[in-house]
């Protein structure tokens, strides 16, 4: 998805929804049973990285993936956290 499809439709939520939390949800089966469950993880943190033309919605902050990161990919322009 790019910023401007995600940009159109947030665009379009009505305004009486604006106090919504964000989730990424994600719909996983079990492999034994066929049950389908979904796994919500809130949105606390939105980076866009100017190097890699990407917006990444983290459902952790940053610092917690500092060591695995190296200095020169923790470029956190317009950095968000609630």
């Amino acid at each position: 998805m790019k910023l401007r499809e995600l940009i159109d439709f947030l665009n379009q939520i009505p305004a009486e929804l604006a106090d919504f939390d964000v989730d990424i949800a994600e719909l996983i089966e079990s492999d034994e049973s066929g049950v389908k469950y979904r796994l919500d993880k809130p949105v606390v943190a939105v980076y866009v990285r100017e190097d890699t033309k990407e917006v990444l919605l983290m459902n952790a902050p940053m610092e917690q993936y500092e060591n695995e990161i190296d200095n020169e990919q923790k470029q956190t322009y317009g950095t968000q956290e609630n």
